[in-house]
């Protein structure tokens, strides 16, 4: 799969990057069908090929090994489909496409199908200072248990048993 970063992404992120200038603020996450086949991600790129599927992100995190590499996270529901997923798309608060993937094939099947299927799916975007990227959170977003173990020290909890005697 291959990432690029578009030439109206690439503004935004100059222009946060710029001395006063206002973080790039990622909303978004979409999925396309590529008219049924594989795309090329182009830098001129304005939308999707075929927009098949739009959520808002769940999650933006920064690797924990590549301080520029920010890791943003969107799960398409159980209910959302039937439709193959070749492309993908970052957005930001304002609609614009930031960045453009390619996608492995990838079918995402319907309960009605005899298949429930939910998908995660996990995009790597590079850039030159994290700090000029903030997230705005779909409202629907919900805690995974990797962030749950990240954010909360477990407990021990002494358990009681009684019984008869």
């Amino acid at each position: 799969m291959g990432m690029i970063v578009t030439l109206a992404g690439q503004a935004l992120f100059a222009a946060a990057a710029a001395d006063g200038g206002d973080p790039v603020v990622m909303a978004e996450m979409a999925f396309g069908d590529g008219n049924g086949g594989a795309i090329t991600p182009l830098e001129t790129a304005t939308a999707l090929t075929n927009e098949v599927y739009r959520d808002g992100l769940q999650s933006a995190t920064i690797d924990p090994d590549n301080a520029n590499w920010l890791v943003c996270k969107a799960v398409i529901p159980n209910e959302e489909g039937p439709f193959t997923i070749r492309e993908v798309g970052l957005y930001d608060a304002d609609g614009v496409l930031v960045a453009i993937g390619d996608y492995p094939a990838t079918v995402k099947n319907v309960t009605a199908m005899g298949v429930q299927t939910s998908i995660e799916v996990d995009i790597v975007l590079v850039v030159s200072d994290t700090a000029n990227v903030t997230l705005a959170l779909s409202d629907d977003t919900f805690a995974t248990q990797a962030w749950v173990d990240a954010n909360f020290a477990r407990k021990e909890v002494p358990l009681f048993f009684y019984g008869l005697m």
